[in-house]
């Protein structure tokens, strides 16, 4: 496929613009998808209002909250790829994120109504400071039902998790973050 017409999504999630999620995810774009420009969206500079499960979208393709929203709905249907990335809150996805997914539900609205919605693959960059057994299954599982709702096989190769962040420098992290990408390179 032509690298120009690939549209590619790329979701940053962490508050800190030096984060190393978002240096991962950058990187890993430049690695993978050198040649696509990627449509950014840095969920921590907007504001994200809840669903209020309030059904509007059970029969229409939009929502009824106008908000930031309705813009990355559009970045959504013309995704081919989406990459997403967050460092680990608890276990789990950030608030930020978990009301970008939450809204989602209008696109789940439109599976229920047999509503084609573009195929698209998805792609996990996940940080976390700890290291311990399953520690990121529960995020995991949780993007996992976001791109099933929205479309996207998730590419479990592609995607990276980086643990154990909190006892290594910024600098040596990074490197981490490159040794962990590269690998996945040839693997």
């Amino acid at each position: 496929m032509d690298a120009s017409r690939i549209n590619l999504l790329s979701v940053y999630t962490s508050p800190r613009e030096d984060s190393l999620s978002g240096y991962s995810h950058r990187l890993l774009i430049s690695k993978y998808f050198p040649d696509i420009k990627a449509d950014e969206v840095f969920l921590s500079k907007t504001v994200i209002r809840p669903c209020s499960a309030c059904s509007f979208c059970s029969t229409k393709d939009e929502c009824s909250i106008e908000d930031i929203m309705n813009e990355y709905y559009k970045l959504i249907r013309e995704a081919d790829i989406i990459t997403v990335s967050f460092p680990l809150y608890f276990s789990t996805v950030p608030a930020q994120l978990k009301l970008f997914i939450d809204r989602a539900q209008l696109f789940w609205e439109m599976k229920k109504r047999n509503e084609f919605i573009k195929n698209k693959t998805g792609i996990i960059i996940a940080t976390a400071g700890n290291n311990y057994k399953d520690m990121f299954t529960c995020a995991e599982n949780t993007m996992r039902h976001f791109f099933k709702t929205i479309n996207a096989e998730y590419n479990k190769q592609y995607s990276v998790f980086i643990p154990s962040t909190d006892d290594y420098s910024a600098e040596k992290n990074r490197l981490r973050a490159e040794n962990i990408i590269n690998k996945s390179l040839f693997e």
